[in-house]
């Protein structure tokens, strides 16, 4: 219950996860592949690879959704939370991860005391593109920017803007 809290506290005061009877951490696990890389080069040769961390970031969100999926069918709802990149260090000494060990996601599953709206996304016609890629219209954008984020309530500061740029 201590270390929700506080998670919840580094999450931006997000309570549903103090609250949340189920709370994984999905970290990408490069002290493994770094152990077994000494030994066993290949396939791991490419361990400290950009490619390497793209894929294994796909596959932590493929096993994530699969895992929301499974909650959904037994009546369950999940929430995930994608920050923990913005107060990594803090979280790796809260949950004591090793160097090499970082912490990726965060997924809280339980079942809901109400139902809720879906939050509202972003327009279908702006996410999905034809065969080509095509720039979407200034106006267009804003729209559904304003109409998505119309109860965002966290200010945007230099400091956050500058932590995503060393992100």
């Amino acid at each position: 219950a201590e270390k929700k809290a506080r998670l919840a506290q580094l999450s931006y005061n997000q309570k549903f996860i103090e609250k949340a009877p189920v709370v994984l951490l999905f970290c990408i696990d490069f002290r493994r592949m770094k152990q077994l890389a000494s030994k066993y080069p290949f396939p791991l040769r490419n361990a400290d690879s950009f490619t390497e961390l793209w894929f294994i970031l796909m596959e932590i969100g493929m096993v994530m959704q699969n895992m929301c999926i499974a909650a959904e069918s037994k009546g369950m709802k999940s929430i995930c939370v994608g920050n923990p990149i913005s107060y990594m260090e803090e979280l790796s000494k809260l949950c004591q991860l090793p160097s090499y060990v970082c912490p990726a996601l965060i997924l809280c599953i339980g079942y809901p005391a109400q139902e809720k709206k879906p939050m509202n996304k972003y327009a279908g016609s702006l996410l999905v593109h034809e065969n080509v890629y095509r720039d979407v219209l200034n106006q267009d954008l804003e729209a559904s920017f304003q109409e998505h984020f119309n109860n965002w309530k966290k200010p945007l500061s230099e400091e956050s803007l500058q932590a995503f740029s060393e992100s």
